[in-house]
């Protein structure tokens, strides 16, 4: 499975881009053709930090995955009119603190 995976940095406006997101741009990115789901995920700096003594906070605050069957259907995905629409949100919307990924994504169950 292929995905795309949105990484936002904290900025001052992480509450309401987070609103925007979750109420515009997802609707719009399920009427994409060819994707299959989309996960959003609230960040938060990791336990370890604490356990190792490390103090470091997150760069990012939220993180959108948008999942696809093949890289083919990725491909058609962002060249089909929704697709080149949603990215000309993004970009208007989130281009100074997003960073974009592809990504080949497996996935893993416990046997238990």
């Amino acid at each position: 499975m292929f995905k795309i995976v949105g990484l936002y940095r904290v900025h001052n406006q992480n509450e309401g881009f987070e609103q925007y997101y979750v109420n515009e741009l997802v609707p719009r990115l399920l009427e994409i053709p060819g994707v299959i789901k989309v996960e959003v995920t609230r960040l938060a700096p990791s336990p370890f930090h604490d356990t190792l003594g490390v103090k470091e906070e997150t760069p990012y605050f939220m993180q959108g995955d948008m999942y696809f069957e093949s890289a083919e259907s990725l491909q058609e995905a962002l060249s089909s009119p929704e697709g080149i629409e949603v990215a000309r949100l993004i970009i208007e919307n989130a281009f100074e603190f997003v960073t974009l990924y592809v990504g080949d994504s497996y996935t893993f169950h416990s046997e238990s």
